[in-house]
């Protein structure tokens, strides 16, 4: 580490910094620290932990396992270890337990968490905890029901405890049912089970039966998908984003986890909490389970991978079983198919989803790049960067950009390498049958038709505004970014009734209205952004209200407005060799071709 150049800070005095630091940390820090010096010592086969935090006001459950223990004698067989949260009661368990209580806060109870071959637990697991590789961790519950532990109170870390359960017990049959048979627990298919006071009728069955139980796995044939969003940015795109890849998944055939910083806002978590039912949501809280000198080296790389010289040899430094182990903390031993980023830039997340085991990790590029790159006004500023591009492809397997030019230009600039750009037009639903239906709104002395319309539960509304043409014209859409400008215009110029008016769509738009007025046609102009229109749920309704579509030459890649235009009946108008004419020829028989299209065209690209 000692080798490594940064021109923010070397590493000698970061560490000096941080060792001080350390030494002063209080809470989840310090005991997560705690933890992780302890990880790596094996497991003793026969400590047994009962973890009971301050949320386990009822526990009978686990009271009447703990009451068989003495029964038993087991507390003469195992190693015994209560720990037991500061607001309970602990004349609530058996005296004979009393002696082995211990706080969450003792050192001692972060080894016991670390080495206890048999944890049993109630309703919560510190957020540091990892299950190790050969560790049995049994949850008992007096009632657990959709009710109380909807996605959100799931996400704060409920969720990840689930995932890393052995098994659980259920005091009554609503909650077991509950957690065997919803998809949104299918790690615990198998491993759930109503609480039952036959299986601590002697010492041999509370071994068999609640110790070391027989569990047998539950294959999926799901393809497991996990979905990182880093620091909010542009909140309109990532939720565009976010809502058009949850929202077009085949959830017979995919399992999907989003991963995310606990939104900071009532904005921000209804996003969250009205995207598609399916999607399980675990909230990154808590830090790396490692030790002192683990977390000044992780530290110290995220703090500077903005500022050093050689990115790649920084990125070697990385110790990944420190990593690995907060991924599995985060969602135990599962294996993914494919790994997606959105969001603006965060080393943190871009390292846990560099680390994860998948056959696919993408990053999803929807900024433009190049504009990135001019504000990057200051040495310091253009070296981080530069060094972003360079970690993301290191991270990452493909950088995918939703237009053609976003990617050309960035290969041309040597922003990204030409084998690590992906070009992937979203392929959007198309429903003739939609009967949402909003009222167009004036605004500024214009009509706009309302493409979308969000109500958030915090009190806030968002509108897309798409531009309506004038009553009584010739009306014509066009892609502006599959198509050269001139000719595209030339081309609407010869196609010129009394009169008619162009819209055009895409990131280059509202570039071509300087060369519109080469051609006299500026003030037919109108512009609207492609991911507003892509996007929008009110996509057919808006185009229906268009007489034809423009192209020009072989458009043989897809387009979602021609898509659209097709199955609606629309004229499809292309100009080759300077001669317009009608194209018969159909990308799309009906829906149900597209529609198997479009699911196609998903599956290929995860």
């Amino acid at each position: 580490m000692e080798t490594l150049i940064s021109y923010k800070n070397s590493y000698s005095d970061f560490k000096q910094s941080y060792q001080v630091q350390l030494e002063h940390a209080k809470g989840q820090l310090k005991y997560g620290i705690r933890y992780g010096e302890n990880y790596r010592l094996p497991l003793d086969e026969k400590k047994v932990v009962f973890y009971l935090s301050n949320n386990d006001q009822r526990m009978e459950c686990l009271l009447k396992v703990m009451e068989a223990f003495v029964k038993f004698n087991l507390d003469q067989e195992y190693t015994i270890k209560v720990i037991f949260g500061a607001k309970l009661d602990k004349n609530l368990i058996p005296k004979a337990f009393q002696k082995y209580i211990e706080h969450p806060s003792d050192a001692e109870a972060q080894e016991d968490l670390a080495t206890a071959k048999y944890l049993l637990s109630g309703e919560s697991l510190p957020k540091y905890f990892v299950r190790k590789e050969g560790q049995n961790v049994i949850r008992f519950f007096d009632e657990f029901h959709k009710e109380e532990n909807n996605r959100l109170e799931l996400a704060q870390n409920k969720l990840s405890w689930l995932i890393n359960s052995t098994f659980v017990f259920t005091e009554d049959a609503k909650s077991a049912e509950y957690l065997s048979d919803n998809p949104y627990f299918m790690e615990l298919q198998g491993k759930v089970e109503q609480f039952s006071e036959n299986i601590i009728r002697s010492k041999e069955e509370i071994i068999d039966h609640i110790l070391n139980r027989k569990i047998e796995d539950v294959k999926s044939d799901k393809e497991h998908i996990l979905i990182f969003v880093s620091a909010w940015k542009d909140e309109e795109l990532e939720e565009r984003y976010l809502r058009l890849i949850t929202d077009n998944m085949n959830y017979d055939q995919k399992d999907v986890i989003l991963v995310m910083k606990r939104p900071e806002d009532g904005y921000k978590e209804d996003i969250v909490q009205h995207l598609n039912e399916h999607v399980r949501i675990i909230y990154r809280q808590g830090t790396f389970p490692c030790s002192a000198a683990e977390y000044i080296d992780v530290q110290y790389l995220l703090k500077n991978f903005d500022s050093f010289e050689d990115v790649e040899k920084a990125y070697g430094h990385l110790n990944t079983q420190v990593i690995q182990r907060e991924t599995k903390r985060l969602f135990g031993d599962r294996l993914f198919h494919d790994v997606i980023y959105i969001g603006a830039h965060s080393a943190l997340w871009t390292i846990l989803a560099g680390c994860v085991e998948a056959k696919n990790r993408l990053r999803i590029q929807y900024t433009d790049l190049v504009i990135d790159d001019q504000e990057a006004i200051t040495e310091a500023k253009k070296r981080a960067f530069s060094n972003r591009m360079e970690l993301y492809q290191l991270a990452f397997d493909k950088i995918v950009f939703p237009n053609l030019r976003y990617k050309e230009q960035a290969i041309e600039r040597e922003y990204v390498k030409a084998e690590k750009a992906c070009y992937f037009e979203f392929p959007t639903k198309i429903n003739l049958e939609n009967d949402k239906k909003y009222e167009n709104i004036s605004y500024l002395g214009n009509q706009y038709f309302i493409g979308s319309r969000f109500e958030y539960e915090y009190g806030g509304i968002r509108l897309d505004l798409f531009p309506i043409p004038e009553e009584g014209k010739v009306k014509y859409i066009a892609n502006a970014e599959i198509c050269d400008e001139n000719e595209l215009l030339e081309m609407f110029t010869k196609m010129q009734e009394k009169d008619s008016q162009l819209v055009l769509y895409g990131e280059t738009a509202a570039k071509i209205r300087e060369t519109a007025k080469q051609f006299g046609v500026e003030d037919q102009l109108l512009l609207i952004e492609k991911e507003r229109l892509d996007f929008s749920d009110q996509m057919e309704k808006y185009l229906d209200s268009f007489d034809g579509y423009l192209y020009v030459g072989n458009e043989s890649s897809y387009c979602p407005i021609r898509a659209g235009m097709e199955l609606l009946g629309k004229d499809i108008f292309v100009m080759e060799d300077g001669i317009i004419k009608k194209d018969e020829k159909k990308q799309f028989k009906d829906e149900r071709s597209f529609e198997e299209f479009r699911m196609k065209k998903w599956d290929d690209f995860l």
